[in-house]
């Protein structure tokens, strides 16, 4: 005989079937990726578009009901992302099981299999990777979720969600994931002493490696440092906007005025550069991006 609770989770033929049916209505839904937003034409004829598009990965926290796992990983694939699921452990071998066969589905489709995947480990165990996750979303109470979990609250988007704590936690996520402005330098002053000076990213002209250290060229004049030239490039934002032209070389894309033919490479403030043959076409794609994403962004502000 089952307890309430074993049956609550059992996977009869009836439920499989619902499932599949979930996911054939989520297939119908019109297509979220690649909506156009807002469109935007230049004075100069340039048409730029802000488009919908996936957030990446999000993890899912769901309690121990199986079907979960099959809608919140259509839902996902739908909407362009991968997921991460971590169901009950009292559920987990039915999710195993489905997780499993949504795999292969994703192979025969010619998907990579790890858009779903499932883990066992804890939430806490899940944020050791949160770089790589966006969003979690538990639907288990906000004080429990705390406390037995120990994330931060903006990472919790808990059921129901309204629309006003949606939109607190996606403020806090755009500043979470938005560029610094800044670069922080360790420079050595009298005897062995070093002090750290932090400089604007948009003072920086270009950095390249010395030796003992690096040499970060300002508009007010340069900057030396003890710290090595790839520590100082880990700062950077990977946002296009710093370019490694060259080996132990990088230029700030939004003081170059132009990048000639023979590999000249023209700042704004009068300086030269000079980019080898073997990276110049690269390195001309690469600013040509950088052009394009910038009138992108005044044209999205306009």
């Amino acid at each position: 005989m089952y307890r309430f609770r074993d049956f609550c989770f059992m996977l009869t033929s009836g439920r499989i079937q619902a499932m599949a049916e979930g996911i054939l209505d989520v297939v119908a839904l019109p297509d979220p990726v690649g909506r156009v937003l807002k469109r935007t034409e230049r004075q100069d004829g340039l048409l730029i578009e802000k488009c919908s598009v996936p957030l990446g990965v999000i993890a899912i926290i769901y309690e121990s009901r199986p079907n979960v796992t099959s809608d919140a990983a259509a839902l996902c694939i739908k909407s362009g992302n991968a997921c991460v699921l971590r169901g009950g452990k009292e559920a987990f071998l039915s999710a195993n099981a489905i997780t499993n066969a949504l795999r292969d589905g994703l192979k025969k489709a010619g998907l990579s299999e790890d858009l779903v995947q499932l883990v066992q480990d804890t939430a806490q165990k899940i944020r050791e990777i949160d770089e790589y996750i966006p969003i979690i979303f538990t639907t288990t109470e906000k004080e429990f979720a705390l406390d037995s979990y120990g994330v931060h609250a903006m990472d919790f988007l808990v059921k129901p969600v309204a629309q006003a704590p949606l939109d607190w936690c996606m403020k806090r996520l755009r500043e979470t994931l938005s560029s610094p402005a800044s670069l922080t330098v360790r420079c050595s002053v009298e005897g062995w002493q070093t002090c750290e000076q932090v400089i604007l990213l948009d003072d920086i002209l270009f950095l390249e490696s010395i030796r003992n250290g690096s040499l970060v060229h300002t508009a007010a004049g340069e900057v030396r440092s003890g710290q090595s030239y790839s520590e100082l490039i880990r700062q950077l934002p990977k946002t296009g906007r710093f370019w490694e032209y060259g080996r132990g070389t990088t230029v700030n894309f939004s003081w170059v005025d132009l990048i000639l033919d023979n590999g000249e490479i023209r700042l704004k403030n009068g300086d030269l550069l000079f980019c080898s043959r073997r990276k110049l076409k690269e390195t001309r794609m690469a600013y040509t991006n950088y052009q394009f994403m910038v009138l992108r962004k005044e044209g999205v502000n306009a």
